[in-house]
């Protein structure tokens, strides 16, 4: 009999002492990060595109640009289209901004429809007489020079 409880004795030391190290650490708990920090929205501009078809009822088809985000999170960014150019002497100055809304890396082409139009009824006014003068478009930091000419 005291075999047997020895044995006893024995066995349930050994489950206690194994439970002992398996006993939960008190203290705050320091989580690994899952998600990697992301980067704020950032974007880039390119190819400035002006379309003219000098036969069409409004010769310029379109004026557009390019805008990527190549950040890590959605953003919104402004464009503005600048337009200068000469009218009878005078220098003059048409901005329109169009706003665009990018995901991470998304890229979209942000076309003026006001430009457009301006540069249309201008090439049309000066389709049958002298040359435009020279004209400057600028979007952000992008410019393209260029003139109208008369038919």
């Amino acid at each position: 009999m005291k075999k047997r409880l020895l044995i006893a004795i024995m066995l349930v030391l050994t489950v206690f002492a194994m439970g002992c190290g398996t006993a939960p650490i008190s203290g705050p708990v320091v989580e690994e990060p899952t998600v990697e920090e992301l980067m704020p929205a950032e974007f880039i501009v390119d190819n400035l595109q002006v379309v003219i078809d000098s036969d069409a009822d409004m010769p310029c088809e379109v004026v557009s640009v390019d805008v990527q985000n190549t950040g890590g999170t959605k953003g919104v960014y402004d464009v503005t289209f600048v337009y200068t150019y000469t009218e009878d002497g005078v220098g003059k100055i048409l901005e329109d901004t169009q706003s665009v809304e990018l995901a991470a890396g998304q890229k979209k082409n942000v076309t003026s429809p006001l430009i457009t139009t301006l540069i249309s009824a201008c090439y049309l006014l000066y389709r049958n007489g002298e040359d435009w003068e020279p004209s400057t478009l600028s979007v952000n930091n992008l410019s393209k020079p260029f003139t109208l000419a008369s038919r």
